[in-house]
């Protein structure tokens, strides 16, 4: 992993997030956080990230929303889109995947589950 990847992260639990990016910055990425959908797609243009952490169910914009957006724009199209969710709802998870999620991440996850895939996702890009 090349040092300070970047990883735009969209998760409204701040409890969640807080924990999440402490390990993540631990691991060494350069995190930029956002509590809620709509400002996503802007952060995700701008930052342009390795990797991108998405909630499905955020205010604003939910993650399948921004994630059938990020495939209509040629610069971010190709960032793979990890989908974390609590959503007991497979057929959630399954459109994510149908419309170009790399992965998706059950709620409640270890952190080390997650990092383990982000650098899964990073190493196959």
């Amino acid at each position: 992993m090349k040092a300070n990847t970047k990883i735009v992260y969209a998760e409204d639990d701040k409890i969640i997030a807080r924990l999440t990016m402490i390990k993540l910055k631990t691991a060494g990425f350069d995190v930029h956080y956002l509590d809620n959908g709509n400002d996503v797609l802007n952060s995700i243009k701008t930052v342009l990230p390795s990797i991108v952490l998405l909630d499905i169910m955020m205010p604003g914009k939910d993650g399948i929303t921004i994630l059938k957006e990020m495939k209509l724009i040629p610069e971010v199209k190709d960032i793979p889109v990890i989908f974390l969710t609590s959503l007991s709802d497979k057929s959630s998870v399954t459109d994510g995947l149908k419309f170009g999620a790399a992965d998706y991440v059950l709620k409640p996850y270890t952190t080390d589950n997650l990092i383990n895939r982000i650098r899964k996702q990073i190493k196959s890009t």
